[in-house]
């Protein structure tokens, strides 16, 4: 077992310091004397003192030695006795087979022998009733006739009746079996008559069809046993069978005398008959219904859930993971690979259907809207670019509005939707954010658009964050209309906007392509005219339509926590018309619409197609950006929708949580050496929180793991400070602010709440973060090497060794290292350093000097001290 270094040195009856040493030289780290050795590596130390013949050492290598061959002994007389008994069984089974054969010989003669024994029945007289049982017949005897030469003398009626015994070898052939006659029948003749012409005595021959023969099958086992049992003056199990097979009916049992029995043929004695047994009458079988073949699995299933489809114990299915290497537990969720794998070992076959979001509403929207009442709609239009290249700037000119006064850091960190009046007609703009961070929230906005604007700014062309843009609008497969923009500035360069914008499959109109193009000043008003009138001009060429009657559908932009009204939702209308008072459905949140307001905060009681609007009312947790929304009928079939969904995604994860595999142990054991740094993220709307997760998830995590223990939309509260505290987490907050509660109960707990309004800031911080967490590594630098010529004892100072320095320079308080014969006997510091009995800092190559290590004396002539500085290095998360 593992011990520490001072309990080893001890066992070793060696000192702590030379264990050290030569555990450096095997390879196995050590700190300290209390630093522990491993179970793996005390073989190891324990064969490496065996050789340098410790008593210690050497006696455990004896002790080891005995205790393998007392174990290889062990086996092989294990896997002898298991030979032995498996060639036993060999042959007992072999034994067996050749007495089953004999067995079903001696059967299929008996069987033979009684069929050909089917003599002319007797003629009976008219008046004479019918016999109420018909006696069988069986061969005659071969034996001798009473009163022949070999045969016995005729016993007389009444004479010397024995006891019933051991009979010896029974007849082979044939002998008729006569019953008891009754009253008024035809009987045989008695001894000494003449039987009369036609009534020879001989039986009808008996029909056995329906009846059953029943023998005991003779193994080796049953014999030995049997014998066993006959010894002891009992009566050995089958003997009944076997009697029932053969036997005289006036035969008694043992230790029951029965007049006539056993008397010689000739006598009154009933002559045996073959007895067999009528089958009892058959219950008729209940039928049990069969195991399916095929299961359906609707997205993911538990063990038990599987088990109960299979038919099957949930134990064999436990056990079955658990030699895969993958255990699970009765309500552990299996993926649908491994249920897969689970019913093929148990003959089954496993279809999996997905169980989504859109299955759960299927039929409910069968039929919601009807094409042919379809009306024009206004075109949505989402404004995408790289980040300050004038998206913003853009609309406010549009729309006459000050969108940049409500953002932080004069950067758009929201999805935003806005309903613009033009003389032309109206139209829906959506506003994202062109940070890196932001990629989802692109992608929402190009999903949820009929025309995407790519804004481009004329003096630095195409960017990354423009590539992005022009990806998501092919994925959703929009139509693109290039605004150039800051055409006022010194160095721009439209032409060569579009030159850049070819590569990417964007021609203008005037180079033969399809794309329209438009060069504007956001901040002057240049060109917004020609741009809108652009738009406008692409919408009619999609000829956009809705229905407005019936239930509205739509998609969730945004969703935030108002403290005062509950749960902000902006919605955008697809088809339909949605309306103050509708049950409305969104993911795993639903709730009835209690009022609603648009883009300028101004109430209204219907938003139809293409129209944005904000929405309150939903109960429990904020719905997730870019979710669907529909409108339902009952309020209680939306809650159990929304239950369902719920309950899937709880599901989906427990089926993510890594089990600890075999094959992954060693994974999991260097993963958990890991530092974390915990975070409990609060935002102002939950497309923040996908955009702020998804920056956590580009930072490197090979050195430092970044967990989100959970994230919110909402105030700072306490709830989020308890769990903080109790979890070792640091609370971060986007654009929201702790309210009175948590910050003194956060006071109170030691627990540090950071807010910060623009994105930068925080994944710079959360980086720094990370980089405290890892340990301080330093770099050995050579600093200088001095031999031990002799040594001195010197009063409060202890030995002092007198050196001559051969390389480099030695320095007072540096760190040095003690070599004896090429090993490190002692690590530390120079506590003194003298030169002709004064104290100095330095001393240089070739100069001799008086030179005192910190806490050790066992210096001895012809070692050598080494120093070095110690130099940090840089942290680095990769």
């Amino acid at each position: 077992m593992a011990a520490r270094v001072h309990e080893l040195a001890t066992e070793l009856e060696i000192e702590a310091t030379d264990l050290i040493v030569q555990l450096e030289t095997l390879g196995i780290a050590v700190r300290n004397h209390m630093s522990r050795v491993k179970d793996d590596d005390m073989p190891r130390v324990y064969q490496h003192y065996a050789k340098l013949q410790n008593p210690r050492a050497l006696e455990w290598a004896r002790t080891r030695e005995t205790e393998d061959k007392t174990a290889k002994t062990q086996i092989q007389e294990t896997t002898r006795r298991i030979e032995e008994a498996m060639a036993r069984a060999e042959a007992a089974k072999k034994l067996a087979e050749e007495q089953r054969g004999i067995a079903q010989d001696a059967i299929a003669k008996k069987k033979a022998a009684v069929a050909a024994a089917t003599p002319a029945a007797a003629p009976k007289r008219a008046d004479a009733p019918a016999a109420k049982e018909t006696p069988t017949t069986r061969p005659a005897p071969t034996r001798a006739k009473p009163g022949e030469a070999g045969g016995r003398p005729v016993r007389r009626t009444g004479e010397g009746e024995r006891p019933a015994g051991r009979e010896g070898e029974r007849p082979t052939g044939a002998r008729p079996v006569a019953g008891r006659p009754e009253r008024g029948e035809a009987r045989g003749p008695r001894r000494g008559e003449k039987p009369e012409k036609g009534k020879s005595g001989e039986a009808k021959p008996i029909d056995l069809t329906g009846f059953t023969i029943e023998v005991m099958k003779s193994t080796p086992e049953t014999t030995r046993r049997r014998r066993k049992d006959r010894k002891k003056g009992g009566k050995a199990e089958g003997d009944e069978e076997e009697d029932m097979i053969a036997r005289r009916p006036g035969r008694a049992k043992p230790g029951r005398p029965v007049p006539g029995a056993g008397r010689r043929p000739g006598g009154t004695a009933r002559p045996r008959s073959l007895v067999v047994k009528k089958p009892a009458p058959r219950r008729p079988e209940t039928p049990v219904e069969a195991a399916p073949k095929s299961i359906t699995i609707h997205g993911s299933a538990t063990v038990a859930q599987l088990a109960e489809k299979m038919r099957i114990d949930a134990a064999d299915i436990i056990k079955k993971t658990l030699m895969m290497g993958s255990p699970l537990t009765l309500n552990d969720a299996v993926e649908p690979e491994t249920a897969e794998l689970l019913a093929l070992e148990f003959g089954f076959e496993v279809r999996v259907v997905p169980d989504t979001d859109e299955s759960d509403v299927e039929g409910l929207m069968a039929g919601r809207h009807d094409p042919a009442r379809a009306v024009p709609r206004p075109p949505v239009v989402t404004i995408m670019g790289h980040v300050d290249h004038g998206k913003t700037s853009l609309l406010e000119q549009i729309a006459k509005l000050e969108v940049l006064s409500t953002e932080f850091g004069g950067i758009t960190q929201h999805i935003g939707a806005y309903h613009v009046h033009t003389p032309r007609g109206d139209v829906v703009f959506l506003d994202t954010p062109g940070h890196a961070a932001f990629t989802a929230m692109r992608s929402r906005g190009a999903q949820a658009t009929d025309i995407v604007t790519l804004v481009v700014a004329a003096n630095d062309g195409v960017m990354p964050q423009t590539i992005e843009a022009i990806n998501h609008a092919k994925a959703a497969k929009v139509p693109i209309v290039v605004a150039i923009n800051k055409i006022d500035l010194p160095g721009a360069d439209p032409m060569k906007v579009k030159q850049q914008l070819m590569a990417y499959n964007l021609l203008p109109e005037e180079l033969g392509g399809e794309t329209l193009f438009a060069e504007i000043s956001a901040k002057k008003g240049i060109g917004i005219d020609a741009f809108v009138e652009t738009l406008l001009l692409q919408a009619e060429v999609l000829e956009l339509s809705a229905d407005p009657e019936g239930p509205a559908d739509g998609v969730v932009l945004e969703a935030r926590l108002d403290q005062q009204r509950g749960i902000q939702a902006t919605v955008l209308v697809k088809q339909g018309t949605l309306r103050v008072g509708d049950v409305i459905l969104s993911g795993q949140t639903y709730g009835r619409i209690r009022s609603m307001v648009d883009h300028l905060g101004r109430p209204v009681l219907e938003a139809r197609p293409s129209f944005p609007a904000r929405i309150y009312g939903l109960a429990g947790d904020a719905p997730e950006a870019g979710e669907p929304f529909l409108v339902l009928d009952d309020e209680r079939v939306a809650r159990q929708i929304a239950e369902k969904r719920a309950d899937r995604r709880r599901s989906a994860g427990l089926a993510r949580r890594k089990h600890v595999s075999l094959e992954g142990l060693q994974d999991y054991l260097r993963d958990e050496q890991i530092k974390e740094l915990r975070v409990i993220l609060k935002c102002d709307v939950q497309g923040s929180i996908e955009a702020i997760e998804q920056s956590f998830e580009k930072i490197p995590s090979g050195k430092v793991r970044l967990v989100v223990l959970h994230s919110g939309v909402g105030a700072v509260n306490e709830s989020d400070v308890r769990l903080a505290a109790a979890s070792d987490a640091v609370v971060i907050g986007f654009n929201v602010r702790p309210d009175q509660a948590a910050s003194n109960l956060a006071e109170d707990e030691g627990i540090d709440i950071k807010c910060y309004n623009i994105i930068y800031n925080l994944l710079q911080e959360i980086q720094d973060a990370m980089l405290g967490l890892l340990d301080v590594k330093y770099k050995e630098i050579p600093q200088g090497k001095a031999e031990v010529l002799e040594t001195f004892k010197v009063s409060k100072l202890g030995t002092v060794a007198g050196c001559m320095v051969t390389d480099g320079e030695i320095r007072n308080n540096a760190h040095a290292r003690l070599m004896r014969d090429g090993t490190v006997v002692y690590t530390g510091k120079i506590a003194s350093l003298r030169r002709v009995k004064e104290a100095v800092e330095r001393v240089q190559s070739g100069v001799e000097c008086g030179i005192g290590l910190e806490n050790f004396h066992d210096i001895k002539k012809g070692d050598f001290i080494e120093t070095h500085t110690l130099e940090e290095l840089a942290k680095s998360l990769d």
